[in-house]
């Protein structure tokens, strides 16, 4: 980028006389270019965009000024070697290269934005808004308008003057959109806060419009500005509103999980709320893992407990709904609730070796009804030979009754089938060292730490508290480290 940047700057002076040569002249005194000159030019611009491309933005302005002296009456040329200038950081020399695109047919919405934006970069944002000033009294079209609004706010220090005036000017444009008010209520919030900006989006949502992600935002700006009061009420017109919306759901929730109550605690009013949100990720098909998965990153464990429970009991017949819910309550943390819904999975298809696999491993884990869960996973397996998951569970089983011995060749078997899960390395280091084989142990462990993944963090701190309990430094443990 620095030797790019340093060969544009080099570059510049040689543009500079170009184009006070070639500005001078006036488009019609110019002659046509021939046809060879035509072909040369293409050429040409089409090596400058290939240099642009790759970052050599010197090289790049050097070819566009050759394709300016092939073809001196085009504007296109003009308007890329000055967004090449930009780029590098000469802004007034890109200026200059605008203004000699002008004259030569370049159409006001593509240099009057491309100018502005060199202006407010060069610090001369008044001089940008006059611009779109003077494009506004022959052109009312919609492009005008997002630039001057767009130039106008980013020159504004206070929410006043320019950036208003070409808000309520896109306004009146566009009676019904919600489009120039969502610009102006950003705004509102980087000058003057959350809270001013949550107020600024009550003119989003009296148009036509308005979605619910403008009304979810709503909800968080109130939030995150200290009014409570008025984020209920938000929270209350967005599910109102956009009632098959998750997003306004989604808000609902969060804030009725801010409500002062014990961790386990869960309100009749939020089991309603939850109700509903569950209600409406059921429409779609993976809808109540994807949201449910997404709740327990944000709320308390019980609540996502709800929301798996309620998820169930809307269609009870169904064995892929029943799973969505089961892998929703395991992954907060609530392994009974888990295994509970996945049993009805079992009692609707018996013959379903991931239902019978989740509830046998889950038994294991947790040291409960290990005979049962043994036979279930045998079941498993034996409609689905081979599967490294299900070798995996059974191997974990066996080493749960205390029969590490049994467990070691199947768990070998199950790492040897499929080497891209830490769950699976880990396993087979906990088996190795109840055999007394902590060499074998620690190399696994390094395997799981190579192999980790993004959701893998809690089995990383495991795996790494192990390795210090056994005297390794916290560095040896990292999977970057030299070996």
């Amino acid at each position: 980028m620095g030797r790019g940047v340093a060969a544009a700057r080099v570059a510049s002076s040689l543009v500079v006389v170009w184009l006070v040569c070639s500005c001078a002249a006036s488009p019609s005194s110019l002659p046509p270019p021939g046809v060879h000159d035509q072909a040369r030019a293409y050429a040409t611009f089409m090596e400058a965009e290939r240099l642009r491309r790759s970052g050599d933005l010197g090289a790049a302005a050097l070819q566009y000024v050759e394709v300016v002296r092939l073809d001196p009456g085009a504007w296109t040329p003009r308007v890329v070697l000055a967004e090449v200038l930009r780029d590098s950081g000469q802004f007034e020399d890109a200026l200059f290269a605008v203004d000699g695109a002008r004259p030569r047919g370049a159409p006001e919405e593509v240099w009057v934005p491309l100018k502005a934006e060199l202006l407010v970069a060069s610090g001369r944002e008044a001089e940008a808004v006059e611009l779109y000033r003077a494009w506004r009294d022959a052109d009312r079209s919609l492009a005008w308008f997002r630039g001057w609004q767009g130039v106008a706010l980013a020159a504004e220090e206070a929410v006043s003057g320019a950036a208003r005036e070409a808000t309520e000017a896109f306004a009146q444009a566009r009676p019904h959109s919600a489009e120039p008010w969502r610009a102006w209520a950003r705004h509102v919030r980087e000058v003057e806060g959350d809270l001013a900006g949550a107020r600024a989006l009550d003119a989003v949502l009296e148009r036509r419009d308005a979605t619910a992600a403008d009304a979810a935002l709503q909800v968080r700006l109130y939030v995150s500005g200290g009014d409570g009061v008025a984020a209920e009420a938000s929270a209350a017109a967005c599910v109102e509103r956009f009632a098959s919306h998750l997003p306004c759901h989604r808000e609902r929730v969060a804030l009725v999980d801010r409500h002062a109550l014990p961790a386990d605690a869960v309100s009749e009013e939020a089991r309603a709320v939850v109700r509903a949100f569950a209600m409406q990720a059921s429409r779609a098909p993976r809808g109540v893992i994807e949201e449910g998965f997404r709740l327990v990153e944000s709320t308390r464990p019980a609540l996502a407990e709800v929301f798996a429970l309620e998820a169930a009991a809307l269609r009870p017949a169904s064995a892929r709904h029943l799973e969505q819910a089961a892998w929703v309550a395991l992954e907060a943390g609530r392994w009974q609730t888990a295994a509970e819904l996945m049993e009805r999975v079992i009692e609707l298809e018996p013959r379903n070796p991931d239902a019978l696999n989740f509830v046998g491993y889950t038994w294991a884990d947790n040291g409960v009804r290990l005979e049962e869960a043994e036979l279930l996973i045998r079941d498993a397996l034996a409609l689905r030979p081979g599967d490294a998951a299900i070798l995996d569970s059974l191997a974990w089983v066996l080493h749960r009754q205390g029969r590490s011995a049994e467990a070691l060749p199947v768990q070998r078997e199950a790492v040897s089938r499929d080497e891209r899960h830490a769950v699976l390395h880990d396993h087979l280091a906990q088996i190795l060292d109840a055999l007394g084989d902590r060499e074998g142990a620690i190399e696994s462990w390094r395997r799981a730490l190579e192999v980790a993944g993004p959701r893998d963090g809690a089995l990383v701190r495991s795996i790494e508290e192990r390795l210090e309990a056994l005297g390794l430094p916290p560095s040896w443990s990292s999977p970057t480290r030299e070996r």
